[in-house]
């Protein structure tokens, strides 16, 4: 069974490298180059599923069960699947040079 002290500790850390990543790149987005705004929602994406996790930890350390673990688990992977499915896979650098 996850320790929900350790999940929260853990996803703590993640938040304050993914939020910090995000604050330095949100100068950057306007400039809509892709590989920029790819990393600034990037990290977005990752500091809102670090609270998630974060709240998921702290319900684990009340109610010991696995259940908000994957609850989380289960609603981030399905987050990451409409993601892809909307903006699918970016170019290859050979689609570009054959223009």
């Amino acid at each position: 069974m996850p320790s929900g002290p350790t999940i929260t500790t853990v996803a703590l850390g993640a938040l304050v490298v993914n939020f910090t990543c995000a604050f330095l790149l949100a100068k950057f987005r306007e400039n809509q180059q892709s590989l920029v705004m790819a990393a600034y929602l990037s990290a977005r994406n990752d500091a809102l599923a670090n609270l998630a996790i974060i709240t998921a930890g702290i319900v684990t350390a009340f109610w010991l069960s696995p259940v908000p673990d994957l609850v989380v688990g289960i609603t981030i992977g399905m987050l990451m699947l409409m993601l892809h499915s909307k903006y699918g896979e970016a170019p290859s650098i050979r689609d570009k040079s054959a223009k």
